[in-house]
């Protein structure tokens, strides 16, 4: 792919940022009101992004791809903060300042890895990893999903029994 057309991939990640805002606050409104589901939903756009990527390993998949991969940014940016600080109390500074250490990793050791796999592998084998990686997330955002929902119950119920 030449230089210009990479470059204008990240141009269109910043004007979507702009630009979709109003597309995001329908998301959030209409699908993720609460920081869990933002970030729920942030894993299944990047994952839909990545997954556009394998099926079309095209400049227009890579366009697609991006679009998916921004929404998903740009649920997952506010979200994890209003998460970490409705629940973390008094170490809320603590794990903010973790989370924002761990994306600084992610984003110097990144495309070291994730460069090596696509130089040794191709596109496909960087685009599994990172379909894999997604899928992960959006599991475990659905087990603390499912989780969340029970505790409050077990918590009611254990309340009830001692009155």
């Amino acid at each position: 792919m030449p230089k210009k057309y990479y470059g204008f991939l990240w141009t269109l990640n910043g004007i979507l940022i702009f630009a979709a805002q109003p597309l995001v606050s329908l998301i959030r409104r209409w699908f993720a009101a609460e920081a869990a589901a933002q970030m729920t939903a942030s894993a299944f756009f990047y994952l839909s992004g990545y997954a556009v990527i394998l099926a079309l390993p095209s400049y227009s998949g890579m366009l697609l791809a991006m679009l998916l991969t921004t929404l998903g940014e740009m649920l997952i940016s506010p979200a994890m903060p209003a998460y970490i600080s409705e629940h973390a109390d008094r170490g809320a500074p603590f794990y903010l300042g973790l989370t924002g250490g761990i994306g600084s990793v992610g984003r110097v050791l990144g495309p070291y890895f994730m460069g090596s796999l696509y130089d040794e592998g191709g596109l496909a084998k960087a685009a599994w990893l990172a379909c894999g990686v997604a899928a992960l997330s959006v599991g475990f955002f659905l087990i603390h999903a499912y989780g969340s929902r029970r505790a409050p119950l077990a918590e009611s119920a254990g309340s009830a029994k001692s009155a």
